[in-house]
């Protein structure tokens, strides 16, 4: 009769071991996203929304427009100032700035890119770059 029981005892642990898995590999009822549903790279340095409710994602192989179900994909190919997009920023005039590894400087506005490449005449010289580029990374809050 012990040694019944000592089986029975065992056999409910292990069953219990096999069934029970205390770990998760993400946070219940959040969706983890990932190349395999459309994100051009598993690395995302920064997410922003737009003032229509898009989310915005840079990555390091460009940026993704999210509309909650599926991504749009753009590169320098499109317009961007280059395809490792490190952080956005938001003006007053609703435009997203980006910056990319590279230093350059771009926006969206109104669903179109712009940059030196793709619009020269938006700004002048690499000093105002330069210091464009300082002031968007120090000072989140400026007026542009």
């Amino acid at each position: 009769m012990k040694n019944f029981k000592m089986k029975h005892f065992l056999r409910l642990t292990l069953l219990f071991l096999f069934f029970y898995n205390p770990a998760f590999s993400q946070i219940p009822g959040l969706t983890q996203f990932t190349t395999s549903n459309g994100l051009p790279s598993n690395t995302v340095y920064d997410i922003i929304n737009d003032e229509t409710g898009f989310l915005w994602i840079a990555t390091d192989y460009g940026i993704s427009k999210f509309d909650g179900v599926s991504f749009t994909n753009y590169t320098v190919v499109n317009g961007l100032p280059g395809n490792e997009i490190l952080f956005f920023f938001k003006d007053s005039k609703k435009r997203i700035w980006m910056v990319s590894f590279n230093g350059n400087l771009g926006f969206i506005q109104n669903g179109n890119f712009h940059n030196k490449n793709t619009d020269p005449s938006w700004i002048q010289g690499s000093n105002a770059t330069k210091r464009l580029f300082f002031l968007v990374k120090h000072y989140s809050n400026i007026r542009v």
